[in-house]
């Protein structure tokens, strides 16, 4: 396992692959993105000056066969109205199972571009940080409705998927350890990054949120260890789409 000190590094595959999912995209977006990668898809000719080369690219048309692939493919799969078996309290959650107003169903085909897109995505099932009960005590189902506290999903594109580690656990190979880069604003409007990272130490699911400071390196903002039903996870709920 990477130590700590290395929170920032890549997975090989990732490095290996990270070309490969920024082509598909752009293929996928259209002319727009191809003219914006210029020298990328359109190699400049021998002696063409910047302005030669501008125009030599604004002629160049890009047949998007691609883009509309991935739109029909998605659009074939959802032909019909997806069916989702769920018990009955948690029928209202499918409404906006992101908590950013995103339906189950939208949330369904947005796997489905991106995994025909690019081959790969990832769901993390997360449930928001509680106050703490008093010692002793848990909080009831009815406080935590009353608070709006439930389980939710957070999508992360292929790019945000930073590193992963597999390891064998007994008789199962499972997740130990994953590093998902996010955006923050900062105090001064800008968006920088940080990462999430989920990882089994002795057997239980921790989660830290490290970012960078400036002249120390990468820093542990918050630690917390998830639960279910008062007992901590064994497992990272962590699903790969590919």
């Amino acid at each position: 396992m990477v130590q700590q000190t290395d929170i920032s590094a890549f997975h090989v595959d990732y490095v290996d692959m990270k070309d490969v999912w920024q082509t598909c995209r752009d293929a996928a977006t259209g002319q727009r993105a191809i003219h914006k990668g210029r020298e990328r898809y359109l190699p400049r000719l021998s002696g063409q000056s910047d302005t030669e080369y501008t125009a030599y690219l604004k002629r160049a048309l890009y047949f998007n066969a691609t883009g509309r692939t991935v739109e029909g493919m998605v659009g074939l799969s959802f032909r019909k109205e997806p069916v989702v078996e769920v018990p009955e309290a948690m029928k209202p959650w499918l409404e906006d199972v992101t908590l950013s107003g995103l339906k189950a169903a939208a949330l369904a085909k947005k796997v489905v571009d991106e995994v025909i897109t690019v081959g790969r995505y990832g769901l993390l099932v997360d449930y928001p940080v509680a106050p703490q009960p008093q010692q002793g005590t848990r909080m009831t189902v009815e406080q935590a409705r009353a608070m709006s506290l439930r389980p939710y999903i957070t999508a992360y594109k292929a790019e945000d998927i930073r590193y992963w580690d597999m390891q064998r656990v007994g008789a199962v190979t499972k997740l130990v350890e994953l590093r998902l880069g996010e955006t923050y604003v900062d105090d001064d409007g800008k968006e920088k990054l940080q990462i999430r990272q989920l990882v089994i130490e002795d057997g239980v699911y921790v989660q830290r949120l490290w970012r960078e400071v400036v002249g120390s390196g990468w820093a542990v903002l918050q630690e917390y260890t998830p639960t279910m039903n008062g007992k901590a996870l064994q497992d990272i709920p962590f699903y790969f789409c590919g």
